[in-house]
């Protein structure tokens, strides 16, 4: 009777791997995972950009052109005279001296005509250009003319250049500035930019378990993968007939089969934490077994958080301890389960919980072997209780159901767990997970 698998194989998480997941992901990975994030960030930024962009003034910009040329009484003046000379005019013009007394003769603030005014030179030549942006559009030429004055009187003393007015400033009919849309441009690039890096922040962060290489690295081969389901919430025992949920527990179960061809087999379904989905996994594991026509047992061993007589539809019998006084303890307890072939055994309370499954499951156990070819135990997770750590080696093998979105320190703890007790571990399911092809052949 005796069907242990001849070698365990625990999983082997190593460190390297553990932090590669725990850590993080590439820029590619966190927006995968947190694009609607990203999304969020960049649209909340574009749209404040926009806001704000769009309630700038207008400004105007008006431009004056002052030639610097050689008097006509000077004969030759060399190019670079003249160069150095208009460089110098520059200078003047944009100094604090000329800009004081422009401000005072046009009645302006003299700080707003500093931040206006602007003046170049076209190089290898005499040609100046002042430029004046202002909030409006006749105020900024008139200052521009305004320092186009005060450069040509400027040069009233020299006795080689003279500067002269050959294109006054005018008006401009069209606003030069703000510059909305690169501004909207670059609010997309920086929204992205902040999305991308809180999305990356937050993967460093709060790392979740949501791709399949996450979980093989972490907990070893995914033998299963149930989709999130409505009818599993709603009415767990007729959400076999789904095939997104009876085909992967059909997955599940020809892949136990050949990880353990021999019979009787005791499977431990646990999971990392409280929430995972192992109760719905145990069971819909159960019925898959049963409807291929094995008799198989399904054993609420949950005696702390137990949902299971409530979602099974049957009755709590007798505590655990009473079952395995004498050999027909665990009959007496038994229950027709939903659908043929198919017995559920959902214990109750007792005190001294914390020994219980130390003390009786073992018995249990082999009163199971004895009438039942499968017996599927729902276990409490891992994290917390002992109960699944001291009775998983007893079993044949344990499956951890490994919920998206579960933290990668809490899974590498629970096989940390398993592998700390030397479990016989078959491998990890992935519950509530994105399926990648939503329609299944024989749906």
């Amino acid at each position: 009777m005796e069907s242990k698998v001849e070698e365990r194989s625990p999983v082997v998480v190593g460190e390297a791997q553990y932090r590669e997941v725990a850590q993080g992901n590439s820029v590619g990975t966190a927006v995968r995972r947190r694009w609607p994030l990203v999304l969020l960030v960049t649209l909340a930024t574009m749209a404040g950009a926009f806001w704000y962009v769009e309630g700038l003034p207008p400004t105007y910009t008006a431009k004056a052109i002052v030639v610097i040329s050689p008097r006509p009484s000077a004969g030759y003046v060399a190019p670079t005279t003249i160069t150095l000379a208009a460089s110098k005019y520059v200078a003047l013009v944009e100094g604090p001296q000329t800009i004081d007394a422009v401000a005072k003769r046009e009645g302006e603030d003299a700080g707003a005509v500093r931040k206006a005014i602007s003046a170049s030179v076209e190089t290898n030549t005499g040609n100046i250009t002042l430029a004046v942006t202002w909030s409006d559009a006749r105020t900024a030429a008139h200052v521009a003319n305004a320092f186009a004055k005060e450069l040509v009187a400027a040069t009233t003393g020299e006795s080689t250049i003279v500067g002269e007015t050959v294109s006054n400033a005018v008006p401009p009919s069209q606003p030069s500035g703000p510059p909305r849309r690169a501004m909207e441009a670059a609010s997309v690039v920086m929204g992205l930019a902040l999305g991308l890096g809180l999305a990356l922040a937050l993967e460093r962060l709060r790392p979740k378990i949501e791709t399949r290489s996450d979980i093989e690295r972490l907990a070893g081969p995914i033998l299963a993968e149930f989709p999130s389901s409505r009818r599993v919430s709603r009415r767990p025992l007729e959400a076999f007939a789904e095939p997104d949920v009876g085909t992967p527990a059909r997955h599940l179960r020809t892949n136990l089969e050949a990880k353990l061809p021999r019979r009787p087999n005791v499977i431990c379904v646990t999971s990392p934490a409280r929430g995972d989905g192992k109760t719905t996994v145990s069971a819909m594991l159960a019925e898959a077994f049963a409807r291929k026509g094995e008799r198989t047992l399904l054993v609420d061993a949950d005696l702390h958080a137990s949902r299971a007589a409530a979602v099974f539809g049957v009755r709590r019998t007798q505590p655990m301890s009473s079952m395995v006084r004498d050999a027909s303890g665990l009959a007496d307890a038994v229950q027709a389960g939903w659908v043929d072939n198919l017995w559920v055994v959902s214990p109750s309370r007792e005190g001294g919980q914390l020994d219980i499954i130390a003390t009786t499951f073992p018995a249990l156990l082999e009163q199971a072997r004895a009438a039942y070819p499968v017996t599927i135990v729902d276990m409490p997770p891992l994290i917390g209780v002992d109960d699944a750590r001291v009775a998983a080696p007893a079993t044949d093998g344990v499956l951890l159901v490994v919920s998206a979105g579960t933290s990668p320190d809490v899974v590498h703890e629970a096989v940390l767990a398993l592998e700390m007790v030397d479990a016989p571990y078959l491998g990890a399911v992935a519950n509530r997970w994105k399926v990648r092809a939503k329609s299944y052949y024989y749906a």
